[in-house]
Order: C-alpha cells, then sequence, then structure tokens
C-alpha cells in the first residue's frame, strides 16, 4: 500500500491522495481503513468520493538512541541540510527549518549499536537517503565519519554505519 498525503490549507484537512493496495480498489481501502479506525482525525478520499477516513496522527520525528546526541546530529544535520532546533545536551532535534522537528537524538547509557547484518542483532531500522551523486555522497558521509558497511555490487543503494553505529543507506 502506498499513499501521498497532504494538507488542504483551506480546511486544515489531511488530503490523501492517492492510496492503493493489491486487489483491492483505493477507495474500497480507504473505506476498509474507516470502518476499522476509531480516530478523529479525518483524511478526505483524493477519488472525488467525499469520503472521510479517520488517521490517529502524523509522524513528527524519528528518534535515534545514542552516547552522543550533539555530535550525531551534527552528522545528520550536515548530510541532510538541517540545522540543530532544541539542544538540551541529552536531547538534540534538526530539521530543514526553524521550529521544524524531523530527526532527534537522545543519549542512551549504555548505548549498544546495531550489528549489521546480523538477524542475532537486527538494526530495528534505518534511514535512506536519496542522492544524486553517489560517489560524491560517499566521500562527503565518510568525511563525516561514515563507514561503509557493505562492499557488494552497487544495486541502486550503498549501505553506511553513522558515527554512533546505526546503519543508513545512500540511495541513488
Amino acid at each position: 500500500m502506498g499513499s501521498d498525503v497532504g494538507t488542504d490549507w483551506l480546511t486544515s484537512r489531511t488530503v490523501v491522495t492517492r492510496a492503493s493496495i493489491d486487489g483491492v480498489g483505493d477507495c474500497d481501502f480507504l473505506d476498509d481503513v474507516a470502518r476499522r479506525t476509531a480516530a478523529p482525525r479525518p483524511v478526505r478520499c483524493g477519488h472525488g468520493h467525499g469520503m472521510l477516513v479517520s488517521v490517529i496522527g502524523r509522524l513528527e520525528k524519528t528518534v535515534f538512541d545514542c552516547p552522543d546526541p550533539r555530535a550525531l546530529a551534527a552528522f545528520y544535520a550536515r548530510m541532510l541540510g538541517m540545522q540543530v532546533n532544541e539542544d538540551d545536551g541529552d536531547w538534540v532535534v534538526i530539521g530543514r527549518d526553524v521550529g521544524w522537528r524531523e530527526l532527534a537524538f537522545q543519549r542512551a547509557t549504555p548505548y549498544l549499536p546495531p550489528v549489521w547484518p546480523d538477524p542475532g542483532h537486527p538494526q530495528q531500522l534505518h534511514v535512506d537517503i536519496r542522492v544524486e551523486d553517489v560517489d560524491a555522497a560517499e566521500r562527503a558521509a565518510v568525511a563525516l565519519g561514515a563507514t561503509r558497511l557493505h562492499d557488494a555490487h552497487d544495486q541502486g543503494f550503498r549501505v553506511f554505519a553513522d558515527p554512533a553505529g546505526h546503519p543508513f543507506c545512500l540511495v541513488f
């Protein structure tokens, strides 16, 4: 299933412009979601049928556990062209603009980094970063402290670890 969600600026409602699932029509899927959820926030079907679907909330940010929140925030701010918007030492939040809260980093003591690829110690999640020039992006990421984890034949992505050991991919 995939969906594009935007905001109708006149009504401040979240609008689904595309949703699909294998074997199920778009509006049938939205109707099923509406029956199964009891959340108060309306989402309007993007196909002109006028149906509303309830949504529980919106993603505010992704939070990384790490040993040094300032250092890891600086790494991702440089990688993604973001700025630090909150910093209390143990909790740092970055975003693309003033006040935006897109990624956060919290101190974890003790911190145990994920091990990739090791099914006995799964990565839990990883970040995909879309790049135009993967070779230039790799050089820049390594210069900022990333480590290349996977040297197999490139198939549209390269796997790295950030300075705290979280895996991420440069996708091209």
